[in-house]
């Protein structure tokens, strides 16, 4: 053996061949079985799936997707091109979770494919060839946690990336010519109509192409203006101007966060070590000769990619799963230049050696982390019981319910496609460019029930439980929430002190029109989702019937420009009322009573006391909104003692809140709103103080 050196030598050429192969293998067979194992989990493993298929069904029902509002229904910020493919297989194989991630599925399998062909193209026809191809699949594969284990959502990603993928393999050609410029102008159309994020691909691909064959660029440019162009339009008018808002500037509308973008390099870069010699790599292949220009177009759109997912991450709200069209194109490209520089390679007999070398220590390491629990990826028995128990429950609910962070959920319990999502909501809100007014899109959803999730947005929570109340009945498949006391609705900081010095306290009385009524949650505990925000299904409420208000009398609305009659003390509320503040909603007029002091927010404390009023109504009504700390709150003192107290629900919706102080007619009584913390969502919004009597 020692006598022949060359036979040494590929004998450990072959074993390191093996045993890299066998480390590429195994990431792919992870993911296989993650996809395989979730392609029919009949419930959200992301929160905004259900949202993406709501898309969907509204144009399988003929309704329009890009609204203010349509019986609560806002749209996502994303063009139609994702919802329009699942419409299309919802059509012929039935709208659903399946459905959605099969689609998922087959773009990721058409970027693993296009990918390998163009590796395997590169690749000298050497027995180690495959080895290239498959160090390329398994960064695919081994990316799948660094998205978020994104790639078989029912979300826009996967699609996106596809076509871009396709579209660059069809510039990459080595003859572009007329009708495959046309069709990489088709498919980038179809990239930039599923995501916006394609749209920056568009010069660099014309540019690439202008420096091969500038009569295939001119083509390209053409078909792309005239696709788009008609396309935009066409929605534009379709939607009355909505489109654009929606898609574009609600996107742009999202602040930069830098440090999420360092945050995102950095896994990039973990992910993904063997991107710093893919300069040397090219420097190689370029002082070798010209590399071939199917390697530059995709060298070009790699270098596009890598700081377009990085910065995308740096939107505030962002996840890693904008980091997708990176890690797909890493590995495959970084393969590919590989191939490309072994070939440069060939008739240096040494210099083979070495690279040869380099790149197999180069692969090690990453081949080696590419692991992932597949466990951790998949629903267990029991949360495939829980989302079935869940389902079982909320159609067993009698009339039609609405789930902001489920919608898929109350769809297949029988509800419509005019389903609120709590994400569109905020998204759209904080344009505040629409004319939208969430207070009055919710309610005018027909739903008498409303399911709230675990972890709800601050503003979905305050518009939910400014209309709705926990439900007053326990419904098939639904029991009382754990530790819940029987209650009044209302808030669910309010309070009865007793109010007689040695009276006895009722705790979390909530007042309305005098029936007890229990908080009720699901019996079949919803799942957490897997990944993203997670959350789950939590609370039944339903809408909330309005009392019929008579001999009305309005104490203190505000529309005055000071505190008028009323004790301050502190800096909170010293500039007097707010007037038209933002992103306060749920208030009566222009004025209300704030301690979010300007240019102090939440660092300003203070208190404000009413002048006595005679109790001569059955009822008090008013809105608050805020925060939840015990530290604020609005209470209302009889005799010397605090007798109600109620608080936000750290949301800037003011929430109505009806106290019965039938019992204390005759009594005076102060309005006592009191600010003492100075730490986030530590301020109370108040207005709209009346008395009355019920029919």
């Amino acid at each position: 053996m020692l006598r022949r050196p060359g036979l040494l030598r590929r004998a450990l050429a072959h074993a390191l061949c093996l045993a890299l192969t066998a480390l590429a293998v195994r990431p792919v067979v992870s993911l296989v079985r993650v996809l395989a194992g979730r392609l029919r989990y009949p419930y959200d493993l992301e929160w905004m799936e259900g949202a993406s298929l709501v898309q969907a069904l509204r144009l399988l029902r003929g309704k329009p997707l890009y609204t203010v509002c349509d019986h609560g229904f806002i749209p996502m910020p994303y063009p139609p091109g994702h919802f329009v493919a699942l419409a299309a297989l919802g059509k012929l194989f039935g709208l659903g979770y399946a459905t959605g991630r099969a689609l998922s599925v087959l773009a990721l399998a058409a970027c693993a494919l296009i990918l390998g062909r163009e590796i395997w193209r590169a690749c000298p026809r050497h027995w180690s060839a495959p080895l290239f191809v498959l160090f390329g699949l398994a960064a695919i594969a081994g990316g799948f946690p660094v998205v978020g284990g994104w790639y078989d959502l029912v979300r826009v990603d996967t699609l996106f990336v596809a076509c871009l993928v396709g579209a660059t393999a069809l510039c990459a050609a080595a003859r572009v010519g007329r009708a495959r410029a046309a069709l990489a102008a088709a498919a980038l159309v179809a990239a930039v109509f599923t995501k916006q994020s394609a749209a920056l691909y568009a010069p660099l691909l014309a540019w690439l192409l202008w420096r091969r064959d500038r009569r295939a660029a001119w083509w390209f440019l053409g078909t792309l203006a005239l696709a788009c162009g008609a396309l935009f339009a066409w929605l534009q008018i379709a939607s009355g101007g909505r489109f654009w808002i929606t898609v574009f500037d609600v996107m742009a509308s999202h602040p930069w966060v830098g440090a999420h973008a360092r945050v995102a390099g950095l896994r990039l870069l973990v992910h993904a070590p063997f991107l710093l010699l893919v300069p040397v790599l090219a420097t190689g292949v370029y002082w070798r000769g010209r590399p071939r220009p199917e390697t530059a177009v995709w060298l070009g759109v790699l270098a596009l990619a890598l700081p377009q997912s990085v910065l995308s991450c740096a939107k505030l709200g962002a996840h890693v799963n904008n980091l997708m069209p990176a890690v797909v194109l890493a590995g495959p490209v970084t393969a590919l230049l590989a191939a490309e520089a072994v070939r440069a390679a060939a008739h240096a007999r040494r210099g083979r050696l070495w690279l040869g070398a380099l790149l197999a220590l180069a692969a090690a390491l990453p081949l080696w982390l590419w692991r992932f629990e597949v466990r951790s990826y998949l629903p267990s028995g029991r949360d495939w019981r829980a989302a079935r128990g869940l389902e079982r429950a909320v159609a067993a609910v009698r009339g039609e319910v609405i789930a902001p962070a489920q919608p898929w959920l109350a769809v297949r319990a029988g509800a419509g496609p005019d389903q609120p999502v709590s994400q569109a909501y905020d998204d759209v809100y904080a344009l505040r460019r629409l004319g939208f007014d969430p207070f009055a899109c919710l309610a005018s959803t027909p739903a008498r029930f409303a399911i709230l999730d675990s972890a709800p947005t601050s503003l979905m929570k305050g518009l939910l439980f400014s209309q709705f109340e926990r439900a007053p009945a326990v419904h098939a498949g639904w029991r009382p929430a754990p530790g819940t006391a029987r209650t009044r609705q209302g808030l669910p900081a309010q309070e009865d002190r007793g109010g007689e010095p040695g009276g006895p306290a009722i705790p979390a009385l909530r007042a309305s029109r005098g029936g007890a009524e229990a908080a009720v949650r699901p019996a079949f505990a919803g799942p957490l989702t897997l990944t993203g925000y997670r959350t789950r299904a939590a609370q039944l409420l339903e809408r909330r019937p309005e009392p019929r208000r008579v001999r009305r009398r309005l104490l203190f609305d505000f529309e005055s420009s000071d505190y008028r009659g009323w004790e301050v003390s502190g800096d909170a509320f010293a500039a007097g009322p707010a007037r038209d503040p933002v992103p306060v909603h749920g208030f009566a007029g222009h004025n209300l009573a704030s301690s979010f002091a300007p240019g102090r927010g939440d660092g300003a404390v203070g208190e404000l006391r009413s002048a006595p009023f005679v109790l001569d109504r059955d009822y008090l009504g008013l809105r608050v909104g805020g925060g939840a700390s015990t530290s604020v709150g609005v209470e209302i003192v009889v005799k010397g003692r605090s007798v109600f107290v109620a608080r936000g629900l750290d949301s800037e919706v003011l929430v109505p809140v009806l106290w019965p102080v039938g019992s204390r007619r005759g009594s005076l009584a102060r309005l006592v709103v009191r600010d003492a913390g100075r730490k986030g969502w530590q301020h109370v919004l108040i207005d709209d103080v009346e008395l009355f009597d019920e029919e």
